[in-house]
């Protein structure tokens, strides 16, 4: 409930009519006509509307005086993000064990395609893009965009540690390396799922694009599909063996010679219990005999391989959707104390180590200053080389002379001497919601690179964000006020996180909640403050989400609780961790209105199962939510409410849910306010 508001005055049109009529006996005697009809009643209604429109804006605060007020609690508009995507580079070679690393330069700027011509000759011009006599653009048109790496990213050379090791069973209970052979049958004579080879590397491939180059026997493999075999390539990861879709497959199934190209995960790593007993700490890859569909053949005999080879065709590296700017001038400086000074392009990203305001001393060497302490100036003395920026207006501000009570004057910040030249030595611009492009789209390179071939972002571009709206500030005015810079409720612990993520890990953290100790717990003994952090990962909706993929950055929590260690209360002991996840899978029997609406109805089904049960994007029967709400438990009639609008389906007869590890149900499966749904592998069955 919102508080209540005073009225400064609250007499209605009416109130005041009536008053004035009260006073005319008082104040005129002789004035005996009070009806409507009278014109001197006319003259007081007329007055009374005209009072109650002046009291309407008396209760009403000026929005310039809102903000007013919001500037001296020291809130500011919010810069725009910039998303994040990451940027494969394909070269027009391959390395081989031996060959020197290959680097991708940072700064190196990769852009979305470029209009059709005459789709562009009516564009925007904008930042001196102009066009020429022929129609044609001089520059990029302004609905391209551009993202550019941070760091440098090398190419390398994957160093095998074995020719590679062939599993026995499905269970992995024992594995032997595989003398080399002229002609080596990869699987067991009668393949059984579940058997699968791996490589070994010495070397750590994280981010690498690599080639598994195999010499195969034509058609060996018999009973399969060549063009949908049944293997899954998986690399070992921190969190175990990660799924990898191929980039390119020309070996069908083992039965020709031909390659594989693998995009490696970041996070692979070297050691498995399993192999370090013959190879200790090497990188795997391993190729599984598995159907991953439900159509799909299976080997009635094994492929055979005389060789197999690994070459490093790319990396991965990630890219920022941002311009660099450098050296730009501002201009020179009158001596004065609060000096601005526009930059060129606004609005500006949040500034990086090495972006610097400079000035220029009396030899012409440049002096760095730097930004001021927790953005204000009431720390910085005359001789404090500080600065302001202001991100939304691209504005460079210095410190201004208030006159003290006292009668003395006192500076905040030093000024720059007249006449020396200011400078930004760089910063960066673009950010906002329009560089989250989907997959696919950033395949240009701004400026070419020898020897690549192809750029391209697998994955779409996530965490921009629009610069802060006023009408955005003022929402979070209240909270800020609220809270201050104290947290002492769950909610004050939420708002900080998410107003510290929001700023430095925008791609990062998707949900925070807080879970504080009940008072019965708190009278026997005080428990522990825990946030829960979900990550923001990218969610299918054709298939389920790993939980493996959900755990959170140790960085990104030991961050967190350093900044929120500032703001919590002396006693209180804060945890930051991930929820606890409670992987749920439901089996479905339904009927299809049509025999040829089976495989959409099932399709359809399982789309909404995994989009509803889901930590991330779910929780909403209708569509994209923020995420299942911590603690709700799931009912019967959740799902029955969820499907039965599916198009073409007739009727669902049962269904039953099942938690991993227990046997189906049908009643309710409940959490605790520490947990979370995640779908398990959901399954349709119809007559």
């Amino acid at each position: 409930m919102p508080l209540p508001k005073p009225d400064l005055d609250n007499r209605t049109f009416q109130d005041i009519v009536d008053e004035a009529k009260k006073r005319i006996a008082r104040i005129s005697p002789e004035w005996t006509d009070h009806n409507v009809s009278d014109p001197g009643i006319t003259l007081i209604e007329l007055f009374a509307w005209m009072t109650e429109m002046l009291i309407y804006r008396l209760n009403q605060v000026p929005a310039r005086s809102q903000i007013t007020f919001m500037e001296l609690m020291g809130i500011t508009l919010e810069p725009p993000v910039a998303a994040r995507a990451p940027i494969t580079f394909r070269l027009t070679f391959p390395l081989h064990q031996g060959d020197l690393p290959y680097t991708i330069p940072a700064g190196t700027e990769v852009m979305t395609r470029q209009r059709p011509l005459a789709d562009r000759r009516n564009g925007t011009v904008a930042n001196g893009n102009v066009p020429s006599h022929t129609g044609e653009w001089a520059a990029e048109s302004t609905d391209m965009l551009i993202f550019t790496t941070e760091r440098a990213a090398e190419v390398h050379a994957p160093e095998p540690a074995a020719p590679f090791l062939l599993l026995v069973d499905a269970k992995e209970e024992a594995a032997r390396p595989r003398k080399d052979e002229r002609i080596i049958r990869v699987f067991s004579a009668k393949p059984v799922e579940g058997e699968s080879f791996w490589l070994g590397f010495t070397s750590n491939l994280g981010d690498q694009v690599i080639a598994i180059e195999i010499a195969a026997e034509f058609d060996k493999g018999t009973g399969i599909d060549p063009d949908n075999p049944p293997l899954v390539w998986e690399a070992w990861c921190l969190n175990g063996w990660r799924t990898l879709t191929p980039d390119e497959d020309t070996v069908r199934g083992l039965n020709q010679p031909g390659r594989v190209v693998l995009l490696l995960p970041t996070d692979m790593c070297s050691g498995h219990a399993l192999a370090d007993t013959h190879a200790p700490g090497h990188t795997w890859l391993r190729c599984v005999f598995r159907k991953h569909d439900a159509k799909q053949d299976i080997y009635s005999q094994s492929p055979e391989i005389r060789t197999i080879k690994a070459a490093g065709v790319g990396v991965t590296v990630e890219a920022v959707n941002t311009i660099m700017v450098d050296g730009e001038l501002l201009g020179y400086s009158d001596g004065t104390p609060g000096q601005r000074f526009p930059l060129a392009i606004s609005p500006v990203l949040p500034t990086k180590p090495g972006d610097k305001l400079q000035v220029q001393d009396a030899k012409g060497s440049w002096d760095d200053w730097s930004a001021a302490l927790e953005n204000h100036f009431g720390r910085s003395d005359e001789q404090s080389l500080h600065f302001l920026l202001d991100h939304v207006a691209g504005e460079i501000a210095f410190g201004p002379q208030i006159r003290q009570p006292d009668g003395s004057v006192r500076q905040y910040g030093a000024i720059p001497p007249r006449g020396r030249a200011i400078r930004m030595s760089r910063y960066r611009i673009g950010g906002g919601s329009a560089g989250n492009v989907p997959a696919g789209a950033l395949t240009e390179l701004r400026r070419a690179i020898s020897y690549v071939e192809q750029v391209k972002n697998h994955s779409p571009a996530r965490g921009g964000r629009d610069a802060e709206s006023i009408d955005r500030a003022k929402l979070r005015a209240p909270q800020q006020l609220r809270t201050g810079f104290r947290a002492v409720t769950a909610e004050d612990y939420e708002h900080l996180a998410r107003e510290y993520l929001r700023r430095e890990l925008p791609a990062g953290v998707t949900r925070v909640h807080c879970i504080q100790p009940s008072s019965a717990e708190a009278s026997a003994a005080p428990g522990p403050i825990r946030l829960l952090l979900v990550p923001s990962v990218e969610v299918l909706a054709s298939e389920p989400l790993a939980v493996d993929r959900l755990s959170m950055s140790t960085a990104i929590c030991d961050r967190l609780k350093a900044h929120l260690d500032k703001h919590r209360l002396l006693t209180s002991v804060l945890l930051i961790e991930a929820p606890k996840y409670v992987e749920v899978s439901v089996v479905v029997q339904a009927k299809a209105l049509t025999q040829a609406q089976r495989a959409s109805v099932s399709k359809a089904i399982e789309e909404r199962l995994y989009r509803y049960l889901n930590p991330i994007s779910g929780g909403n029967p209708h569509g994209e939510g923020a995420g299942w709400p911590f603690g709700r438990s799931l009912y019967m009639a959740d799902l029955i409410s969820l499907l039965q609008t599916v198009p073409g389906l007739e009727y669902i007869e049962w269904l039953t849910m099942q938690t991993a590890g227990d046997k189906p149900i049908q009643g309710p499966i409940r959490l605790q306010a520490d947990q979370l749904f995640v779908s398990g592998r959901h399954e349709v069955k119809q007559e």
